[in-house]
């Protein structure tokens, strides 16, 4: 306990320089580069949320593991820190208190995580007595979709609005269809809409997002976690619409599903749509790249290298100053 005590100041300002030295690094690296797909710009804005609390935890929380490597010989940065902070007991209770705060959003977090699960599995199990069209519909889609994408179907829960979109941890989820929104939609646009949504699975998206929320709720007080997260949810709607494509639906389906859920949103104010939608100020880029598709090959491993060792370059050079 008292290790953790002493720790918490650390943990915070590390990952907060760590997380600016991460930013920077990773607009100029974007920058630079220039790459076409949004599947490398999602990994990096994940690794700015990931990388500042792992780092700065397991080298204060494990320093018996850590302690020989020789990275953190120089730390200039990381010797400045340890100078400032035991200098004023009032910031070292602020740090303490902070930590403490960010840990109990983190325990929220989960807690409604776990909430929802639970509320999904009961909905389901209750829609299953009696089908409605609607839902019958609907499922025949699912069992088509996860045959291309090689999965199990997901379990499908038709709601009021209250959740909508996907939530899966394991490779057999849930999707949350609005029933006034599908109601509206052919054939074809819902096909579109549950070829997003089985995108989101296969691409493991709820225990990427349960991650990032994980880490941006750890470093509430950092407003470069919050601007990372949303850069990553951005970028990963991109992504999992090029994923959608690919499992067969229309682009201008897609494209005119997109707008009937906007449109509903706007004249209903139906919230739970909003989650299907993602992140909303990316939706005009949505529709353009759905109605003129841009040219580009998906990532070689070659860009993957790239994107690897700047990472790796970054790491190093963060272990070397902080």
């Amino acid at each position: 306990m008292e290790q953790i005590r002493e720790s918490v100041p650390y943990i915070v300002v590390e990952s907060t320089l760590e997380s600016a030295l991460l930013w920077v690094a990773v607009l100029a690296f974007l920058r630079w580069s220039n790459p076409p797909s949004p599947r490398i710009r999602e990994v990096l804005f994940l690794f700015v949320l990931l990388a500042p609390v792992t780092l700065a935890t397991f080298f204060h929380m494990l320093p018996s593991v850590f302690s020989p490597l020789p990275l953190i010989i120089a730390q200039p940065v990381g010797r400045l820190i340890d100078l400032w902070i035991p200098a004023s007991a009032p910031l070292l209770w602020l740090f303490l208190v902070t930590g403490v705060l960010a840990g109990a959003s983190f325990l929220v977090f989960l807690w409604r995580q776990r909430k929802q699960w639970l509320q999904a599995r009961s909905d389901w199990q209750s829609q299953q007595l009696d089908p409605s069209p609607l839902h019958s519909r609907c499922d025949g889609l699912l069992q088509v979709l996860a045959a291309r994408a090689c999965v199990h179907v997901p379990r499908l829960v038709l709601t009021d609005g209250k959740n909508a979109g996907s939530l899966a941890f394991v490779p057999c989820g849930y999707i949350f269809v609005p029933q006034a929104l599908a109601a509206q939609l052919d054939d074809e646009e819902l096909q579109a809409l549950l070829a997003h949504e089985v995108a989101h699975i296969v691409r493991w998206d709820g225990l990427l997002d349960t991650l990032s929320r994980g880490c941006c709720s750890l470093m509430l007080f950092n407003p470069i976690a919050y601007l990372a997260l949303a850069r990553f949810h951005r970028e990963r709607e991109l992504a999992t619409d090029d994923r959608a494509i690919k499992l067969g639906c229309s682009r201008l389906a897609l494209a005119s599903c997109l707008l009937r859920a906007y449109r509903l949103t706007r004249s209903r104010a139906y919230a739970g749509v909003t989650e299907l939608l993602g992140c909303e100020n990316a939706l005009e880029e949505r529709v353009q790249r759905m109605i003129s598709p841009p040219e580009y090959k998906e990532p070689s491993r070659r860009a993957w290298l790239v994107v690897g060792m700047f990472a790796a370059a970054v790491m190093v050079v963060m272990g070397i100053l902080i």
